[in-house]
């Protein structure tokens, strides 16, 4: 039997590890959240109704698996709730977290408007503060599956339910685009600034590895290779 030189050994097990570890690696998107997107749609989910129904649509991250963990958390950006005031707050929302004590808003009650904000459906409603971050699953027609939940900063990590293969993002309010304070119908939106969210999941397309990784373990392989033939080379020369 000949013997394989292990350096060539290191080297074929260190370019195994690198694409079997990038198989089992969960994949990670980052995801835009527009201050004025409701997490559903009313249309598609009549029980569920909320606001004046002037939010835009949800952020939507498709493609999920039912029974996966899928964690969700705040990166940066601000938004704000009110008509000419500058974005002042994190995923949060209007709440202790950001030094509104108390908030402004909950989702036990009403808002201006005399509508529910996303946030009364959820499992805690009066824990969910104005402009938070609001989840839900759904269908791939958008359809809600399950309970819609209360993000904030996160991380948090929920289960993808059965039935479910998106994950939509909105902000906890019931007033989105056309504010009352003054009567603004002409296209100014009453909320402004939007969040950045990462979302990880197993399922989701992971970042491909540096181009340099592969080269790296294929160059030791290589290395070890000609290496072991100029070994037999030598031992042939001298018998």
């Amino acid at each position: 039997m000949v013997a394989v030189p292990r350096l060539y050994v290191i080297a074929a097990t260190i370019s195994s590890s690198i694409f079997i570890a990038n198989g089992a690696i969960a994949g990670t998107v980052d995801v835009t959240v527009e201050a004025t997107a409701g997490p559903w749609a009313q249309s598609l989910n009549a029980s569920d109704p909320y606001g004046i129904g002037d939010n835009t649509a949800p952020t939507i991250v498709s493609g999920l698996t039912s029974g996966e963990s899928v964690t969700i958390a705040y990166i940066s950006g601000l938004t704000s709730s009110f008509y000419g005031v500058p974005p002042t707050v994190d995923a949060n929302g209007y709440g202790p977290a950001n030094g509104y004590s108390p908030p402004p808003f909950t989702s036990d009650n009403v808002g201006s408007s005399g509508t529910y904000l996303p946030g009364y459906y959820t499992a805690s409603p009066v824990d969910v503060v104005l402009n938070e971050l609001i989840g839900v699953f759904a269908t791939a027609g958008g359809v809600i599956v399950g309970t819609p939940f209360a993000i904030g900063d996160g991380p948090l990590t929920v289960t993808d339910p059965v039935g479910a293969t998106q994950l939509q993002l909105g902000i906890n309010d019931d007033i989105y685009y056309y504010s009352l304070y003054p009567v603004t119908s002409s296209g100014y939106p009453d909320n402004t600034g939007s969040l950045l969210i990462s979302v990880e999941a197993n399922s989701l397309t992971t970042t491909p590895l540096p181009a340099a990784l592969p080269l790296f373990a294929t160059g030791l392989g290589a290395m070890g290779f000609f290496g072991w033939r100029r070994k037999r080379k030598a031992t042939a020369l001298a018998a």
